[in-house]
């Protein structure tokens, strides 16, 4: 059994200039796993994608505030609780960012949009547990103007993460 965290990507890009594709990894080697499914809160208050409480896989230590976040994929279940169908997508904020559905142009409450049914991967840096916050997001009516509204329901994620533990 691998410890490694591992994600394979490809994009095919269709416009008729340029009919390529893209490809790559996102891997990681160190820290210890999380594996949990966490539901974002309907409303304007962030909530926590990793709780100070989650356990480590194969660890009797727990995940803390000041643990370092390495690697984390995100999956949108499309459900509200792993049965109710959801259109409402989430943001996500990271780095002390508090994501917001009507954020200015601002680093501090723009977030990454995920949307039902999609998986989202990313590897911040120096990025604290507790910095990864999500909120939930409806009637996406643009990408190109960002104009979303506010979530009206709650939203099942599953997040699994690689997490430098300070102890």
């Amino acid at each position: 059994m691998s410890d490694n965290a591992i994600a394979n990507l490809s994009a095919r890009i269709l416009e008729t200039e340029i009919k390529s594709r893209m490809s790559g990894g996102l891997d990681m080697n160190v820290g210890d796993w999380t594996y949990q499914e966490v539901t974002i809160a309907q409303g304007a208050s962030p909530t926590r994608l990793i709780a100070d409480t989650t356990d480590f896989i194969n660890s009797t230590n727990n995940a803390a505030d000041g643990d370092t976040l390495l690697w984390i994929a995100i999956k949108h279940t499309g459900t509200t609780n792993g049965t109710n169908v959801t259109q409402e997508s989430i943001m996500i904020g990271y780095d002390t960012a508090n994501p917001t559905y009507n954020g200015a142009d601002s680093a501090s409450t723009n977030g990454m949009l995920v949307e039902p049914n999609e998986l989202f991967i990313f590897k911040p840096l120096r990025t604290d547990i507790e910095d990864v916050t999500a909120i939930t997001v409806g009637g996406i009516a643009s990408h190109k103007t960002g104009d979303v509204a506010q979530g009206t329901s709650t939203v099942k994620v599953i997040v699994a993460a690689k997490i430098y533990d300070g102890d």
